[in-house]
């Protein structure tokens, strides 16, 4: 049941997402050493959406390194059957640190089986657009794999790259960069654990931002951050990032009247909307979940909405009606979604 649910989950969600963002670029899908063992190393500013994307578009099998916190017996089955594998920092205690032992042996053997796993190398999630100092976690899996196989373990960076990540409707690029072999390093790793560490690491971050529109924080960071614009949509990646690097960037012009009609028309689709605002408002205190809880509560609870819709209008007039009505919650839907895209 298990395997029946993952499998199901990563067809939703694949043909979701061009769905959900508008528009979807997917760079560099060559670079997935399909056949070896490798780690997915990619920026975390999109909460559990980003795991999601990356593993709904892979190859092959992942398994995710997810916080700990949210392993609560409610949800433990169906984190379990999206293969999400806990990790315990700091904050969870000192004490439950230890049991990350485990977990690093749950990876080793993930590996050892020829498959791949996901871990943000930046350990947390943040609203930005630039790389994150990154942690050791990552690099510590991959020696101490490393040391115990012949074949040569890879790691993936990758970038995520959101125009307007905490709602829908606006481009994404996602970019896988060049795999990085920790074999090659393994030799100066057991020469010099610091050097080997830091070497690896250095390495990583650097393969991480050249798959980033937007590699660095610096003074001028808000200013390219002005490059993500409705205009600019239909530019690829390396366009995006010259024009990002050159400041080649212009305000946007938004209509904030628009959002009257816009809430105008969430009458059509008004259940999930509405559940979806009241979840936010009263549940949700970080704001790097917003897109995630969003997309995910929409594709589970508007295919149900549109079939009560659709029985309702059935039962009143038919068949025929009960289509048209489905049609008009669809479109409305979108024109409502495409309506405020002009105001933020």
């Amino acid at each position: 049941m298990k395997r029946l649910f993952y499998i199901v989950i990563k067809f939703l969600c694949k043909v979701s997402y061009p769905i959900y963002f508008g528009k979807m670029d997917i760079v560099g899908m060559e670079h997935i050493p399909v056949g070896s063992p490798f780690i997915y190393a990619p920026n975390h500013s999109n909460a559990f959406l980003d795991a999601l994307v990356i593993g709904s578009n892979s190859p092959v099998t992942s398994h995710y390194i997810t916080r700990s916190d949210v392993f609560k017996r409610p949800t433990l089955w169906f984190l379990e059957a999206l293969n999400m594998i806990p990790i315990y920092r700091m904050r969870d205690g000192i004490a439950s640190l230890a049991q990350n032992e485990k977990i690093f042996n749950i990876c080793q053997n993930i590996l050892l089986a020829n498959k791949s796993f996901l871990i943000f190398p930046e350990g947390s999630h943040g609203d930005v657009d630039y790389l994150r100092p990154l942690t050791k976690g990552i690099v510590r899996m991959a020696f101490d794999s490393q040391e115990k196989m012949e074949k040569d373990i890879y790691i993936v960076p990758v970038g995520m790259n959101y125009f307007k990540r905490l709602n829908p409707r606006h481009k994404m690029i996602m970019k896988f960069g060049k795999p990085i072999n920790v074999g090659s390093y393994l030799a100066l790793y057991q020469e010099n654990n610091a050097k080997g560490y830091n070497k690896l690491r250095e390495d990583i971050a650097a393969g991480m931002r050249d798959c980033l529109i937007i590699p660095d924080q610096d003074e001028q960071y808000e200013q390219r951050r002005k490059v993500f614009t409705r205009e600019n949509e239909k530019l690829g990646f390396d366009e995006l990032r010259r024009r990002a690097a050159a400041l080649e960037v212009s305000e946007e012009k938004t209509y904030p009247g628009l959002k009257s009609i816009a809430t105008l028309l969430s009458v059509f689709n008004l259940g999930p909307l509405l559940l979806i605002h009241t979840i936010l408002k009263n549940k949700v205190k970080d704001i790097v979940f917003y897109s995630s809880i969003k997309h995910v509560i929409g594709l589970f609870l508007l295919p149900v909405w549109w079939a009560l819709i659709y029985l309702t209008f059935w039962l009143i007039g038919g068949w025929m009606w009960g289509l048209s009505a489905v049609a008009v919650s669809i479109i409305m839907l979108f024109l409502r979604q495409s309506l405020l895209r002009l105001t933020d």
